[in-house]
């Protein structure tokens, strides 16, 4: 697999997982991955390396996109843990979500 270059983006998202969903941002992605920020489930969740869950990417304009994703790495984000901060690799990523990515001008 060769390098795919990342697009700096903020948007919103939804990560749903078993029966939880909770808020984050898509801060920059690439054809097979994203880097996002979000918030716990609860107090004592986290999203560790292998876990698998959606992500529902709302972009400014245009339609949501959902992507079966797996956790690569994560940290809760400083000072007080209030985030999480990690890496997803996109589970075969579907043909709408390449368009997406090749027509982002960004």
């Amino acid at each position: 697999m060769g390098f795919t270059p990342k697009k700096i983006v903020n948007f919103n998202a939804k990560l749903l997982s078993d029966s939880n969903t909770t808020s984050g941002i898509v801060e920059n992605l690439s054809k097979d991955s994203l880097y996002l920020r979000a918030v716990p489930f609860t107090a004592s969740s986290d999203f560790p390396p292998g876990k698998k869950f959606d992500v529902k990417i709302q972009p400014d304009s245009g339609k949501a996109i959902c992507l079966s994703c797996r956790v690569i790495w994560s940290y809760k984000t400083p000072p007080h843990g209030l985030t999480n901060s990690m890496g997803v690799e996109i589970i075969r990523p579907p043909q709408s979500y390449e368009e997406f990515y090749n027509n982002l001008s960004v």
